[in-house]
């Protein structure tokens, strides 16, 4: 996997992450009778530019001990965690439709 296709699955995984957190708390909201305009959500600004890159460059550090175990791993874990967000993500949206 190469560098930029990496950064590119990372920071979707993370991106991907925080909406199905998002979706759990408007969920959760649902259920406890929130009206829909003042549900609160999750804030995701200090984590989304740093924590992706960090990992990115871990990864490509790793790369240079034992190649290509750095870019494979990270991006095998990060291609998982973008498959799990996306069926949370659909299922939060229909369980939170069904709530609506």
């Amino acid at each position: 996997m190469g560098a930029a296709l990496l950064l590119l699955v990372v920071f979707a995984a993370w991106v991907l992450i925080f909406a199905a957190a998002g979706l759990r708390k408007a969920v959760e909201d649902a259920r406890r009778g929130v009206p829909e305009g003042e549900r609160s959500g999750v804030i995701a600004a200090p984590i989304i530019p740093v924590f992706p890159l960090a990992v990115w460059g871990l990864a490509l550090l790793a790369d240079r001990v034992v190649p290509p175990w750095g870019t494979g791993v990270v991006g095998s874990i990060h291609a998982i965690g973008v498959a799990v967000s996306v069926a949370l993500i659909s299922w939060r949206i229909r369980l939170l439709r069904s709530l609506d």
